[in-house]
């Protein structure tokens, strides 16, 4: 995936929620696995969740204490998602909507292309 295409999919996922009044609350987190490049908009009480499982499977896993189990923490971790504030990814636009910043899309996908 290309820096330009993972903005765009960033945007788009972020579009999706801003001005939905059931989904624009306070605490909406952009994740990013940073393996896959998957892009969602989630919750705060998801991202906690999010967090609450991924220490239980490394915590199994690093319980088995064999090889395969290493190489299972390892891929755990390797696939916990990166997490960003969606309300820094706004920008309030001339007509007094939100939009998205695309300079700070632009930064954050950077990271990853």
């Amino acid at each position: 995936m290309t820096r330009d295409e993972l903005s765009d999919t960033i945007a788009i996922t972020i579009k999706e929620y801003v001005g939905h009044d059931n989904n624009n609350g306070p605490g909406l987190k952009l994740s990013i696995n940073p393996v896959s490049l998957f892009v969602s908009v989630i919750t705060q009480d998801e991202m906690l969740s999010d967090i609450e499982n991924s220490n239980e499977a490394v915590e199994d896993a690093a319980a088995a204490e064999r090889p395969e189990s290493e190489e299972a923490t390892d891929y755990q971790v390797e696939q916990n998602p990166d997490i960003y504030p969606v309300d820094r990814l706004l920008k309030m636009s001339a007509t007094g909507f939100y939009d998205v910043d695309m300079d700070a899309v632009r930064k954050i996908a950077a990271k990853y292309c």
